[in-house]
């Protein structure tokens, strides 16, 4: 552990940032945020260093009769049916399941990232992961032909220290795979438990809500006394909630500090790679365990009977490093379309001058160079020469780099990180009131294509109440009466950004249940429409009569009189056809 007891010593201070990066944002940053960024830094890898980093949590009898409602409640509070609920309130008391008896709160400020948790509810509350996926499950979508190969299901084994995986091809032959797993002790990996299973699905967007990052699922089913997968880490934080039988985990510090939240997975280690356990613990029905990225994990189903567990995941490649790159990126693009200096081609001799193995070249000592003039005659020239070109050619670069790094737009790269979990995200629970708006209005075409959540009917053709977005040549502002009033479907399946001259719309309402499996939801407006979708936005919950609505006509045109109005209203009712924005009539 000398390794990690030196990078935490060195952690803070870190080296100041370069004067380029110093304007992010409307100012200069405040120190109080290199010390945040600091501390946020070592305490992550100070929890590696400690002798015993993994916290255990065993849940009481007297807390099991406290216990918040489980997955069978949805997650939703006793509204009236017609009624319509903040989702964001639902993600909070999936969370607050997931975690209990630990407050959501004490587990994001000292376990989020940090450290393992063993979380012990068996003894008091067995059943606590009871109707989320079992054993019968798996068993009838193998009997239904439901599940392929490599999509669906991976069949495993990890024997002599060595993982197999023991794969077909197309749909899954149910008496080969069940032979397999009863009398060859090979081990079902269900990859996307949730396309199959409503109960996952359901619980998997509460939690998307909650964490407000894309999360997924796998389950493993492995046989008695048999391990399914050799050592490794993930790039995503897991959490795996125990259903049926037993297993024992053993669970080792992250290999290096550059294996502390890593932002990809890791290959298949050696047991003499991963040296000691942090912890050995067995995880019965209804127990958890929690593990950061990074931290190496393998487990081994207990004699007696067969093991499933559910692996619930999240936050993969969702970092400040994601954010702080499309900032930097974006910004390098503005700036150039403004500046030809970035626009110019590189030198000619910059494959003679930089790079790392030219490095040295600053360093050199060439007072008996007594040519001092650069080569006409296209050679590498000088040493005098190649550290004048570097000297000229690292400070046009961080000329530009400053240039570029006082246009980053936070917001905008926010925008775009939201954009990204838009896409990935679930498509997401909404309450019966709310479901019940969007089916009145929804234009099944959208949904072509589409793999739906296990258990939702297809929506069938909705009947209009106007023309729509699709006839130009009838005003869609016919559409809304006096009475109309509009709100987003969902929160945290909406996002608004502008880009360049266009107002562009992403929502997840039409996403498929497998992880990018539908065309990404985008719809683009002229500018004039975003003040409107941004009062929806900063309202919500409340709803917004349509007469409320900021949209601006052009005062000075006659002949466009109007024009604004019709172009926002029409985006308007796409948007609700799309199933992204509800409306309702009070007239």
């Amino acid at each position: 552990m000398a390794s990690f007891r030196a990078a935490v010593a060195t952690a803070s201070p870190l080296p100041p940032f370069a004067e380029a990066v110093a304007g992010l944002g409307a100012g200069a940053r405040a120190s109080s945020g290199e010390e945040a960024a600091d501390a946020s830094a070592a305490e992550v890898l100070a929890v590696v260093s400690e002798p015993k980093p993994v916290r255990v949590l065993e849940m009481s009898e007297a807390q099991a009769g406290k216990a918040p409602p489980g997955p069978g409640s949805d997650f939703s509070s006793a509204k009236a049916a017609d009624e319509s609920e903040d989702p964001r309130a639902a993600g909070a008391r999936a969370l607050k399941w997931l975690l209990y008896p630990m407050p959501p709160s004490e587990f994001f400020a000292n376990i989020w990232e940090k450290r393992p948790l063993v979380i012990r509810r068996n003894g008091a509350a067995p059943g606590y992961h009871g109707g989320i996926i079992s054993v019968d499950d798996i068993r009838g979508l193998l009997e239904r032909g439901a599940l392929t190969y490599e999509e669906d299901l991976d069949i495993t084994a990890y024997t002599g220290g060595k993982r197999t995986t023991h794969n077909g091809t197309g749909v899954v032959a149910a008496d080969a795979a069940w032979r397999g797993f009863t009398e060859q002790g090979r081990s079902m990996r269900l990859l996307c438990p949730h396309a199959h299973l409503r109960p996952v699905y359901r619980i998997l967007s509460r939690l998307e809500d909650g964490f407000g990052a894309f999360t997924g699922s796998n389950s493993y089913l492995t046989p008695p006394g048999t391990q399914g997968f050799a050592p490794h880490f993930d790039d995503i934080e897991a959490f795996l909630l125990q259903t049926q039988g037993a297993k024992r985990w053993r669970v080792h510090r992250p290999l290096s500090a550059s294996a502390v939240l890593p932002r990809h997975s890791s290959p298949n280690f050696e047991q003499a790679d991963v040296g000691e356990p942090v912890i050995v613990t067995e995880l019965r029905p209804g127990d958890l365990l929690y593990m950061p990225r990074g931290w190496v994990h393998q487990a081994e189903a207990l004699p007696g009977d067969p093991s499933l567990h559910l692996t619930v995941s999240t936050a993969m490649r969702f970092t400040w490093q994601d954010l702080v790159a499309t900032a930097a990126s974006a910004a390098v693009v503005a700036a150039s379309a403004d500046d030809p200096a970035f626009r110019r081609t590189l030198p000619r001799d910059m494959l003679d001058t930089m790079g790392v193995a030219r490095a040295g070249d600053e360093e050199d000592d060439d007072e008996d160079d007594e040519d001092d003039e650069d080569d006409e005659d296209g050679g590498a020239g000088s040493a005098a020469s190649r550290r004048r070109s570097r000297a000229a050619f690292r400070e046009r670069a961080r000329v530009l780099l400053e240039r570029a790094m006082s246009l980053v737009d936070v917001d905008a790269a926010a925008d775009q990180m939201a954009r990204r979990f838009v896409r990935q995200r679930l498509p997401p629970v909404v309450d019966d009131d709310t479901a019940a708006l969007q089916a009145a209005h929804v234009d099944p075409a959208v949904f072509e294509g589409v793999e739906l959540p296990p258990g939702q009917e297809r929506p069938a053709a909705a009947a209009s109440s106007s023309a729509s977005a699709a006839d130009p040549g009838d005003a869609p502002a016919l559409s809304f009466g006096s009475g109309s009033v509009l709100r987003l479907s969902h929160p945290r399946s909406f996002v608004m950004a502008v880009e360049g001259a266009d107002c562009a719309i992403y929502h997840a309402h039409t996403n498929s249940v497998r992880f990018e499996g539908a065309d990404e939801a985008r719809l683009v407006y002229d500018l004039a429409v975003a003040p409107a979708v941004e009062s929806l936005i900063r309202a919500y919950p409340a709803w917004i009569s349509v007469d409320d609505l900021p949209i601006e006509d052009d005062e000075d045109d006659e002949d466009d009189e109007g024009e604004a109005r019709v172009t926002v209203l029409s985006a308007l009712e796409e948007l609700v056809m799309e199933g992204a924005l509800v409306h309702r009539s009070l007239s």
